[in-house]
């Protein structure tokens, strides 16, 4: 078959032979250019003078790669299965940048504080250039902060290298968008577009109320889909909550109570692919006012 060789596409990844392109300013997520955030400290706070001064942000570029493969018995090559992305291995480097003594021992005890708690994961934010370009990973020190005591001249300065991962390794906006539909009826149809402006498909929280019999929530998009058995009745004032977050996942009422037992096998956890998404409702029936029945979509912008 012959290959046909085209004029590369104008895009993030190109360039020009007029000349150097200014860029988009819109790349996620930004690096050693950034004010970082976690658990209350900032790091690289460049119009400090005493400041902690980021050098080298390692791992923010990709994530580990759960890959599985076997040899073809009696045959050239082997069978490739599906691979995942696994936790984010990540690193700060830098110097601690202080005018006294004192201030400088001040700051080498916040930092040990605010990556102390080795027990649960906080948010390291990245503030970008605008308010759609602020994210953050969760994450947390999984191996020793290191301070090295050294002083080579007269200044108050301390090199430090803090190790984090991530066990999700989605990178998440700030923002959290939120869709709503409602009045919709029993009919199958398209109700909510959804945009994740990420580059990632991103998970979702959902809630769904009002009177109606065997729901069925898809995203046509991506052929994503929760699906309730039918004989599953939702009174008006019913409510089910969805989620497809990481380590998060559920389907419960508006008590809290476990309803994972009302959907089918062949349900799969809502998430929206980058771009638009089209929602789609359908039910076997509806009941009670138009009004009451409304259906609810949260997500984050999601990369990785």
């Amino acid at each position: 078959m012959p290959i046909s060789l085209t004029n590369p596409l104008e895009g993030k990844g190109s360039g020009s032979p007029a000349g150097p392109l200014p860029g988009t300013q819109t790349a996620v997520p930004g690096g050693v250019e950034t004010v970082l955030e976690y658990n209350g400290l900032y790091l690289n706070v460049l119009n400090n003078i005493d400041r902690y001064k980021v050098k080298t942000m390692d791992g923010f570029d990709d994530a580990d790669v759960r890959d599985s493969r076997e040899d073809n018995p009696g045959d050239d090559g082997e069978t490739a299965f599906p691979s995942y992305y696994s936790g984010r291995p990540m690193s700060l480097q830098g110097t601690i940048q202080a005018y006294t003594l004192f201030k400088m021992r001040d700051m080498i005890q916040a930092l040990e504080e605010a990556f102390r708690d080795i027990r649960q994961e906080y948010p390291l934010i990245i503030h970008g250039r605008s308010s759609a370009q602020n994210v953050f990973i969760n994450c947390k020190k999984n191996s020793k902060l290191v301070i090295q005591e050294a002083q080579n001249d007269m200044r108050y300065f301390r090199d430090f290298m803090i190790p984090l991962r991530a066990s999700n390794p989605r990178i998440l906006s700030l923002d959290r968008p939120a869709g709503q539909a409602s009045a919709f009826g029993a009919a199958a149809a398209i109700v909510l577009t959804l945009v994740n402006n990420g580059s990632f498909p991103a998970q979702c929280e959902v809630m769904l109320t009002g009177g109606m019999t065997a729901p069925r929530i898809t995203n046509v998009t991506n052929g994503t889909m929760v699906k309730f058995e039918p004989t599953v009745v939702m009174a008006q004032a019913d409510v089910r909550q969805i989620s497809s977050l990481h380590n998060n996942k559920f389907v419960e009422d508006g008590a809290g109570n476990n309803k994972y037992n009302e959907i089918t096998l062949d349900s799969t956890w809502l998430t929206l692919e980058p771009g638009s998404n089209q929602i789609e409702f359908q039910a076997a029936a509806v009941s009670g006012l138009p009004a009451a029945r409304t259906l609810t979509f949260y997500w984050r912008h999601t990369w990785k």
